[in-house]
């Protein structure tokens, strides 16, 4: 965090609500979402699959894979047009 504290669930759900109550988003949306839009964003920006598996906290490999295996930087570019997805 911004203090060099530990990231906890509690603080994460603070930023988050915020970030909600800004109204900078106006859809439907979860934290399994906000986890997804970075396993993708990573993933186009050249990070490894393996790297995302520990990230992420994956147990195997093949879970990350069937998720997220078929992202690259051309096919985020032409599904995404909203930057919140």
């Amino acid at each position: 965090t911004y203090y060099k504290e530990g990231f906890t669930r509690t603080k994460l759900s603070r930023a988050v609500n915020e970030f909600k109550a800004k109204t900078l988003y106006r859809g439907e949306w979860t934290l399994m979402d906000l986890r997804h839009s970075f396993a993708v964003n990573f993933l186009a920006g050249g990070g490894e699959m393996k790297e995302l598996q520990r990230i992420i906290g994956h147990d195997s490999i093949f879970d990350t894979r069937r998720l997220y295996g078929e992202i690259s930087v051309a096919s985020v570019q032409t599904l995404v047009t909203n930057p919140f997805e």
